[in-house]
């Protein structure tokens, strides 16, 4: 039997639930997956479905187990899973996946701690439901939390408003950052990109993120019609959503078809992060936006929005980027153009960005669950 020095004298299994592959809770899954594994942690990825544009770079470290469609038709196979399997803990994330399975796990009998983690500013998250959804969400929360073995924030800012939102103890929500830095990251960043804008003599301003109300990138494409006014520059969003539609109006009505591009979501946007200019987060609100560490860590100049949430934690209130307020088209113009002229210690930036380590972020979970030795 392998015997894993990091975690004591046995072999440890978890399993974390991420619903699905995809967006960035799936990137989260998929890195703590390949961070636990290599403490020797033995891993089971619960998902609902097959599916999601991450689906492809399941970690061949993990065993797959895949439930009934979505998240209420897989609770069945959740139940039996607890109790024949009997993990030592389950992660778990999403607020409906976070309750569903607190309560499964109790039904089962089972011995597995839950931890349910929180990875948004909820009190941002729930606006736009309706209000009998909202109400019910919150009450469901609130009452069901307290019942899990741990509720963990991915920062500091997404565990105080949980705990004002749900009106919970403060201190009974720990913090560990997302697992976000790797070698194998900077090794893609070397790969090749093929899209016209890195022929032409023009500096390139980059966002990655679903196109949703979330991440605000009206916000974005107006601030970048007024960096135009002022020189050359080219704007690329990657990622997919449902604002994808507005936003190609939107660059239409400003004119600005040539300067922007939306090439939806790609299997590697760390080639394309490395050899733009100035990474910018326009978001509304976050958790621990991971392609802001992703930035840093590929040493770009970051611009972001001080919205709810951890991005002002990463940055440090402002010492490795420039943060502007959210939904001014104005202030972030101006902190693009400013980033542009500023000379980045790219190193420093690089160095920030590798605190978010997979190692640092596994050890974490390992000392919350009471695995580490």
């Amino acid at each position: 039997m392998y015997v894993a020095s990091e975690i004591g004298t046995e072999i440890r299994r978890i399993c974390i639930f991420p619903e699905v592959l995809q967006s960035g809770i799936g990137r989260y899954a998929i890195n703590l997956t390949k961070a636990l594994s290599s403490l020797g942690v033995e891993v089971d990825l619960f998902l609902t479905r097959d599916q999601g544009d991450l689906i492809q770079q399941a970690p061949k470290e993990a065993r797959l187990i895949m439930g009934g469609g979505s998240t209420k038709k897989s609770l069945k196979r959740l139940h039996s899973y607890l109790r024949e399997e009997k993990p030592d803990a389950l992660i778990t994330a999403h607020n409906h996946v976070n309750v569903s399975s607190i309560w499964v796990n109790r039904l089962a009998l089972s011995p597995t701690r839950v931890m349910i983690t929180l990875h948004t500013a909820m009190s941002k998250d729930d606006h736009s439901l309706e209000p009998r959804k909202k109400r019910l969400i919150r009450e469901l929360c609130r009452f069901s939390y307290p019942l899990a073995d741990h509720i963990v924030a991915v920062s500091e800012a997404v565990a105080d408003d949980t705990a004002q939102h749900l009106s919970l103890q403060r201190q009974k929500i720990a913090v560990a950052y997302n697992p976000v830095f790797s070698q194998a990251m900077l090794q893609r960043a070397e790969e090749a990109v093929s899209h016209p804008f890195f022929n032409q003599e023009a500096p390139i301003f980059i966002s990655i993120g679903r196109l949703t109300e979330q991440k605000d990138y009206f916000t974005l494409i107006r601030a970048f019609a007024q960096v135009r006014v002022r020189q050359k520059a080219k704007l690329l969003i990657l990622g997919e959503g449902e604002d994808r539609g507005r936003l190609e109006a939107l660059t239409e009505e400003l004119g600005l078809e040539d300067d922007v591009a939306l090439p939806g979501f790609l299997d590697n946007p760390y080639a394309y992060l490395k050899r733009s200019d100035v990474f910018v987060s326009s978001s509304a609100w976050e958790g621990l936006p991971t392609v802001v560490i992703e930035a840093l860590a590929l040493g770009k100049a970051v611009v972001a929005t001080d919205c709810p949430g951890g991005t002002a934690e990463i940055l440090e209130g402002g010492q490795y980027g420039h943060l502007v307020e959210v939904a001014n088209p104005v202030a972030l113009a101006q902190a693009m153009l400013a980033s542009l002229e500023k000379t980045w210690d790219a190193g420093r930036l690089a160095k920030r960005g590798a605190d978010f380590s997979l190692e640092a972020s596994a050890k974490r979970y390992l000392e919350l669950l009471g695995l580490s030795s």
